[in-house]
């Protein structure tokens, strides 16, 4: 890069071909990049620095241009801000060297905050800059300046110039603090409820466990089976109306299997019961059948 021929004088350049005004163009920096060295060395980034990098064809970048010619207004009008410079280096004009080269910007508009020098040395791990990526309008931009001044700040990415000109992620990363006036969720885990059997029934009225002798029952641990359901849901019986009573003793026989599962012996008892009553409706009907 050719060293400068003279000191940097800034012009206003947004506007007009021939007309440039102060509302265009507010109180922004626009440094060539042939100044940009000498601009830095000169102490002109110490207190920090926004930097704008645009071209003239992106539609985004034109946008903004009056919200940020007001940010340099604002800037200078606070009295923690006032020695914050506002840049803007044209990234195929007279910016394009530091634009394209050292940084290597692809992206428009693309916006670099410059820590201050007391800043960096208080926190080195902010590094040099951050690419600012937040609102673009100028109330969100200079709030966000006026951020980055506090000594306090952390940023997720910030940056420091490399050997390609680009940046580099530092490797500190701190979780952001609550924001004042918002109230942080919490979760508690939910504890799954029990999972019900298939083969859950009601109890007969006339059941009395007491009654139950175990020693009728052989169980074979190694056929035991428990049947669960994913799904909490109401379940019948699992026996059918439409049974036989040929199809609930051969349904008994299998259940005999599971009887290591109290709901299978229920099962059982539930089967007799019927059959017992299916028998007593089958006598009924023969006594009427002899009647007539």
């Amino acid at each position: 890069m050719p060293e400068p021929e003279g000191e940097f004088v800034n012009a206003m350049r947004w506007g007009k071909e021939d007309v440039k005004t102060e509302l265009d163009n507010g109180n922004v920096i626009f440094l060539e990049s042939e100044h940009w060295k000498s601009y830095r060395e000169a102490g002109n980034f110490d207190q920090g620095a926004l930097v704008l990098f645009y071209t003239e064809w992106c539609h985004h970048c034109n946008n903004m241009k009056p919200h940020y010619a007001q940010v340099s207004r604002l800037v200078k009008e606070n009295e923690l801000s006032k020695n914050v410079q506002v840049l803007a280096l044209d990234c195929d004009g007279f910016g394009r060297d530091i634009c394209r080269k050292q940084y290597n910007v692809k992206n428009f508009p693309t916006m670099h905050f410059y820590y201050p020098k007391q800043n960096v040395e208080y926190k080195p791990s902010l590094g040099e800059y951050e690419e600012y990526e937040g609102p673009r309008d100028y109330e969100s931009t200079v709030s966000a300046i006026l951020e980055r001044l506090d000594q306090k700040y952390v940023y997720y990415n910030a940056k420091e110039p490399d050997e390609d000109g680009g940046g580099t992620n530092l490797e500190e990363k701190k979780e952001p603090e609550p924001v004042e006036g918002y109230r942080m969720e919490t979760f508690e885990r939910r504890t799954p409820k029990p999972k019900k059997s298939k083969f859950i029934i009601e109890e007969p009225e006339d059941y009395n466990e007491e009654d139950e002798n175990e020693d009728d029952f052989e169980i074979d641990s190694s056929t035991t089976e428990i049947i669960e359901d994913e799904e909490e849901e109401d379940f019948d019986s699992g026996v059918e109306d439409e049974m036989t009573v040929k199809e609930m003793r051969s349904e008994i026989s299998m259940t005999l299997g599971r009887i290591g599962n109290p709901d299978s012996l229920m099962k059982i008892v539930e089967m007799v019961r019927r059959i017992e009553q299916q028998d007593e409706d089958d006598q009924y009907d023969e006594s009427a059948r002899e009647e007539l």
